[in-house]
This record gives structure tokens, sequence and C-alpha cells, in this order.
């Protein structure tokens, strides 16, 4: 795995991260280092068609044959472990591209939620834990929401998407530890939903540990 893509994850990712086993760990590093690619564009795209350029460019490196797609850039080199996957991370970067492009801020951020949630299905049966797909989809659903809440001004929209945090939290999925990763940041969206104002806080800190080492 390519240190430098570990390191430029969120502080919480690594953490999470961390706790994955050792098999489990290259494509569940892959999905987030292409996930955090995927938003650095949306972040730093001045025109929504310069983005939509972007994000096309993305979609046809991953729907390349894996050794062709491996050449010159590091995300790409670290999707060799999603060689039979790669429909669920194109829709991921259907997701990222519906939230910078999409004039309806509301509608491209739920965009974005559906396409993460899929993205964490599809870790679990890449994983051979196909039986977990829901829970997964579940997990990353609350992570997707906590983190774009997290992200967005004070608005209707955010709002909006603080509610359907707060209604899909009141479960806590059951992963194996293979998505160990997942049920962690599935617990910092619960924890937002309970207490926004300590979402980066020791309280979320502590909450993620317990999942790691505890699984819930």
């Amino acid at each position: 795995m390519s240190a430098a893509l570990i390191e430029d994850l969120p502080a919480l990712t690594r953490l999470a991260l961390a706790y994955a086993p050792r098999s489990a760990k290259p494509a569940t590093m892959a999905l987030f280092a292409l996930d955090r690619q995927l938003a650095s564009i949306a972040r730093t795209s001045s025109e929504p068609m310069l983005a939509q350029l972007r994000y096309a460019w993305w979609r046809d490196a991953i729907a390349q044959p894996g050794g062709a797609r491996r050449k010159g850039n590091p995300v790409l080199g670290a999707l060799a472990a999603w060689d039979e996957r790669q429909s669920a991370l194109i829709k991921l970067v259907d997701g990222w591209e519906a939230l910078a492009t999409d004039d309806d801020l509301l509608a491209g951020a739920t965009a974005l939620v559906a396409s993460r949630a899929q993205a964490g299905a599809a870790l679990a049966a890449l994983l051979d834990h196909p039986q977990s797909a829901g829970a997964a989809n579940r997990a990353c659903e609350q992570w997707a929401l906590a983190d774009i809440v997290q992200n967005l001004k004070p608005g209707p929209e955010r709002t909006a998407l603080q509610a359907t945090l707060i209604d899909c939290s009141g479960v806590v999925p059951v992963l194996p530890r293979d998505l160990r990763t997942i049920a962690m940041l599935g617990a910092v969206g619960r924890r937002q939903a309970r207490d926004t104002n300590r979402a980066a806080g020791l309280v979320t800190l502590l909450s993620v540990i317990r999942t790691g080492l505890f699984g819930r």
C-alpha cells in the first residue's frame, strides 16, 4: 500500500483504516483514496464544465483493463484490488460529479450519499461478505451524510441532510472484522447525529476507538 495515499486521508479515516485486517486494507484504502481524489476535484474545480471533464477522465481510467489503468497514477494503481468490481467505483465518480455540478445542491448531495453507500456494499462483496452488504451500505450512508453535513454551510440543504442522518442512525450495523473501517466511520456518523457540536471532538474519537476494538 502507498504510505502517501494513506497520509492524504482524513485523520479519522486513517485511524479507522488502522483497525482493518491486513488482508482487507488494500481494497479499503483504495476506496477511500479514490473518494479523497474525487472530493478534491469538487473542491478545486472553478467551473462545473471543468469538473465534468475531470470526472469523465476518471470514469474512463477506472474502466480501463487493470494493467493499463495502473500506469502513472498511485490512486489508479491502488485500485488493482477492485479489478472485478470497478462498476461500483464508476458510480462513486457519478455521485461526486452530481455534487459538484448539479444546480440542486440537495439532489447532488443525496446522489453522493447513495453512491458512497453502494461502494460500501460493493466492498463487502469484494471482501467475501455479501451477506453484510446491506449493513455496509447503511454504515457508509451514516458516514457519508455526516461528512457532507459537516462540510455544508448552514441552510435548508444542511438541515434536510441532518434530518436524514438522524433518521438513518437509529440502527447500528453489525459488520465483520474485515469491514471494521466502515463500522468505525458509521459510528462517526451516528455520533454526529446525536451531537453536531462534538463531531470532531474527544467523544467522537473515543466512540470510534471503541467501535474499532469491539466492532460496534
